[in-house]
């Protein structure tokens, strides 16, 4: 509606400019006729007086329907933009509230896309500790059993046995120090 009343209201302004010139020339014309006839009264040629006081009626009657044309289609201009401007800005505001709710739309989408879906979320949360769990409970099952097989292994047996045989002979030698004292 609004591009066709900026077409409407360009067609009225041309017509107008149109209508301008033509009334311009009309006058220019009745001018050189009004010239002409006071040559003609001044010379006494009546016969020629009179063609041109009929031209000149003729141009008067155009000059007046082109003036009440221009009158008219001027007013119409003014309420035409009027009407233009009015439709523009409806336009321009239904063009925001799209855009608005374009927006409002691509955000509530985006919200929602990433939104927790408590369901699969935890499903999914479950699934990785679950994950995680089991890594952690066969790690520790593996340091026990490595910490098992080490304890129980013949190299780790002979070095308790050393040590407890180096720690016995260390107290035998210091209660022997403290026996000679006495």
């Amino acid at each position: 509606a609004w591009q066709t009343a900026v077409g409407t209201l360009g067609q009225m302004k041309g017509k107008a400019k149109t209508y301008g010139q033509q009334l311009r020339d009309l006058k220019k014309d009745r001018m050189k006729y009004d010239m002409s006839l006071r040559q003609c009264v001044d010379s006494g040629d009546d016969e020629t007086a009179k063609i041109y006081i009929g031209k000149m009626a003729d141009l008067d009657d155009k000059i007046e329907i082109l003036k009440n044309a221009l009158t008219e289609l001027n007013e119409n201009i003014v309420v035409q933009e009027e009407n233009a401007d009015a439709l523009r800005e409806e336009v321009e505001n239904l063009k925001a509230e799209k855009e608005k709710t374009i927006l409002t739309l691509e955000t509530s989408q985006t919200v929602m896309a990433l939104k927790v879906d408590s369901g699969v979320a935890t499903t999914e949360e479950e699934k990785m500790l679950e994950k995680v769990r089991d890594g952690a409970q066969k790690a520790k099952e593996a340091a026990t059993g490595h910490k098992i097989a080490y304890e129980n292994s013949g190299a780790v047996q002979d070095k308790r046995l050393n040590k407890r045989t180096r720690d016995a002979e260390i107290e035998a030698k210091l209660q022997a120090l403290k026996n000679a004292k006495k």
